[in-house]
């Protein structure tokens, strides 16, 4: 009875043992990206070399293994999900070539996972936005500092 008042308000109850398995799962999903690294990454390259040869020859002429390493472990710091790794290499084909920073290369296959990460944000259809002044807007991009490693907000 007590149980189903807590469902009425939203909550979500497990038994102690779905417990044990949630905490842990949640917990690597969101830091995913730091067990993510170079063998993983080229794991996933050579099951896709299976599937799309000339694709991943095509990503390997420009990128190194270590830089699309980097480039899945920003999306997925960013929960965006590295399932769809032909869309992937298809937009790292394009822009590598043209884009030496990493920062600006996960920028443009953010543009081509638009509709995904979209998708996946948006609440019941409904996508949230924050809007700012200009003011605003300017205060923060001359806040911005690029490092020869990193890119931060210094405000």
């Amino acid at each position: 009875e007590e149980g189903e008042k807590l469902r009425e308000l939203g909550y979500v109850l497990r038994n102690a043992l779905d417990e044990l398995y949630h905490c842990p799962a949640v917990t690597l999903a969101r830091n995913v990206n730091e067990y993510f690294g170079i063998q993983e990454t080229k794991h996933m390259l050579d099951q896709l070399e299976a599937k799309f040869p000339d694709l991943l020859k095509e990503v390997l002429r420009h990128a190194t293994v270590q830089r699309i390493s980097e480039v899945l472990q920003r999306l997925l710091s960013e929960r965006v999900s590295v399932r769809n790794m032909k869309l992937i290499m298809e937009a790292l084909a394009l822009w590598a070539p043209r884009e030496k920073d990493v920062i600006n290369l996960v920028e443009h296959i953010r543009g081509a996972m638009a509709r995904y990460i979209c998708h996946k944000f948006a609440n019941g259809g409904e996508l949230r936005a924050v809007m700012v002044s200009a003011e605003v807007e300017d205060v923060i991009r001359k806040g911005i500092r690029q490092t020869s490693g990193s890119t931060f907000l210094s405000l």
